[in-house]
């Protein structure tokens, strides 16, 4: 997997033009940039890029698919044949792990301004590897900033533990990276273990409800 790296520290949605691999690809999170990595190939077929990268996460990550579709953001980027985009999606434990209660804001019309805005923390409207994302310090989505960290293995609270490759942004470890590439462009799912927005998103869930309504 062929990419760019950007200083370190350096919060971006990414503006270099890079030489891009001609195939989609699947890599683990975990790999550091120059190792080398076994990857897997999507199937290629008439519906390449972003039209394949829509199929793709609906069939592998069905309810945030469902939510995404809904985004103004993510269908814009979706459709962003020109220029390519990334999206962060959280898979189906990261949804298990929010819990009933949060899940069911995130779906009520009622708190519809709140969840685009949370679903709008995991669009960037241009392409950004798994290369860029190891060495930034932040990347810039459509719903504000998001701070990266590298992920570490061992130690204890926090000291002494080793790098493992692999990267958090506001705590969501990126568990595989696949890219997905047309003739003018190229995309990138980054499959997360949890949401990227803030935190205090969620005290304005449920502000607009009547006391008493279900």
């Amino acid at each position: 997997m062929t990419s760019s790296s950007s200083p370190k520290s350096k919060s971006r949605g990414c503006h270099e033009k890079i030489q891009w691999p001609r195939k989609s690809t699947t890599t683990p999170a975990g790999v550091s940039p120059g190792q080398d990595a076994e990857v897997e190939e999507d199937k290629e077929d008439s519906t390449s890029g972003l039209n394949e990268m829509e199929s793709f996460i609906a069939d592998n990550h069905p309810t945030a698919s469902e939510l995404f579709q809904r985004n103004a953001d993510a269908k814009k980027a979706f459709k962003s044949e020109l220029v390519g985009c990334t999206v962060f999606i959280p898979n189906e434990d990261a949804f298990k792990n929010l819990g009933s209660k949060r899940l069911d804001q995130l779906v009520d019309i009622r708190n519809e301004e709140v969840s685009q805005k949370i679903i709008s923390y995991h669009v960037i409207d241009e392409p950004v590897s798994a290369s860029e994302l190891f060495n930034a310090g932040g990347v810039l989505t459509k719903g504000g900033e998001v701070q990266i960290e590298r992920s570490v293995q061992g130690g204890l609270f926090g000291l002494g533990g080793k790098e493992d490759g692999g990267v958090t942004l506001n705590g969501s470890k990126v568990v595989k990276t696949t890219e997905f590439k047309n003739a003018s462009s190229t995309s990138y799912v980054h499959e997360v273990d949890g949401l990227l927005c803030p935190s205090i998103l969620w005290r304005y869930a449920d502000q607009l409800r009547i006391p008493g309504s279900s």
